[in-house]
């Protein structure tokens, strides 16, 4: 059954279908969708997860099967999630599972866009007997216009229809850059109203740049230049929340590529699911060769007390929190 991801809630109850297939080339709206799928089905009990990756020429289905077909040690429900290409999902092997599926399986999908051609083929009319296909298409125009302002409405934020076409024209119809700078404004104003004026001087283009700057350096190792870009910053009046949040924006991709790591995954899909350029990829496989996951996670938590130091709530200044952030960061010291 198709449906639409602004409906994708509905699916989950009473309980979940044995499949979802989510196709899109648009990164966070496909995320978004199976970050939703992955937590209702945490919510009804399939704890365990499995990860395969079936883009290669040639994809051997055998361990997929035996995952699908299999119990896990303490009797968990599980839920087995498949990257795949179109042209794989057409295995006689991978459809055959499908006329005796294991109820204590939920299976998702995700895969590029399918075109219409695809969407008549025999293999994908059988998938869909049995599955809920989440069709993700670009939006444009009013479609985001409309995206932006129900997003920055959930978020608290008090955007009027010129602050929306001010920021739909800056982002270019980017859905990762608007989110992003959606929260850079959550952090910036709160639930303050925010005028034409203010959203330009927030999101003006050297201020976004000089932030994002100061990741490179410590993705690197080069704590020195880093901490020259840190300081420039402060001393522009670049507000601490900013500086963090773009930080944090950072590690959390890093945590996730080494969860992806971890699994066996290949680096190069997590960063792209992230969002994450080619060009800029190189960049943060050198941070993960310096950080394991445990290194990051302790990032993360320092991000948190410079969080509520910068609010009044934590004993530490939050300047120097920082500072010590970027050293840990590039390698060297301690967060």
């Amino acid at each position: 059954m198709n449906i639409h991801p602004d409906r994708l809630a509905e699916t989950f109850l009473p309980s979940l279908p044995p499949c979802y297939i989510i196709s899109g080339d648009e990164t966070l709206l496909v995320n978004e969708a199976a970050d939703a799928i992955r937590s209702a089905a945490k919510q009804q009990g399939f704890i365990e997860r499995e990860v395969f990756y079936a883009k290669e020429k040639d994809f051997d289905w055998s361990p997929v099967l035996q995952a699908l077909n299999s119990m896990s040690l303490f009797s968990e429900k599980k839920i087995i999630e498949i990257h795949s290409s179109k042209s794989n999902l057409s295995a006689d092997d991978f459809l055959q599972y499908w006329q005796r599926p294991n109820a204590d399986m939920v299976v998702l999908v995700l895969v590029e866009k399918l075109d219409k051609s695809t969407l008549k083929t025999k293999w994908f009319t059988a998938l869909e007997k049995i599955s809920q296909f989440v069709q993700i298409w670009p939006l444009d125009g009013a479609q985001l216009n409309r995206w932006l302002s129900q997003r920055a409405k959930r978020q608290g934020l008090q955007l009027d229809n010129r602050c929306i076409q001010i920021l739909q024209e800056r982002t270019e119809g980017n859905l990762l850059a608007s989110a992003q700078e959606l929260e850079k404004l959550q952090l910036l104003f709160g639930n303050d109203a925010i005028t034409p004026e203010k959203l330009l001087d927030a999101i003006s283009d050297s201020t976004r740049y000089d932030i994002f700057k100061l990741a490179e350096p410590l993705l690197i190792g080069n704590a020195r230049n880093a901490l020259k870009i840190l300081s420039g910053l402060l001393e522009e009046g670049t507000a601490e929340t900013m500086i963090l949040w773009a930080l944090t924006k950072e590690l959390r991709i890093l945590d996730s590529a080494s969860e992806a790591l971890s699994q066996g995954q290949q680096v190069s899909g997590a960063l792209t699911r992230q969002g994450v350029w080619d060009k800029r990829q190189p960049a943060y496989q050198q941070a993960l060769k310096r950080l394991n996951r445990k290194s990051i996670y302790q990032l993360l938590r320092a991000a948190q007390q410079i969080d509520l130091s910068i609010k009044g709530l934590g004993p530490k200044n939050s300047t120097v929190a920082l500072e010590r952030l970027c050293l840990a960061f590039a390698g060297n010291g301690a967060g």
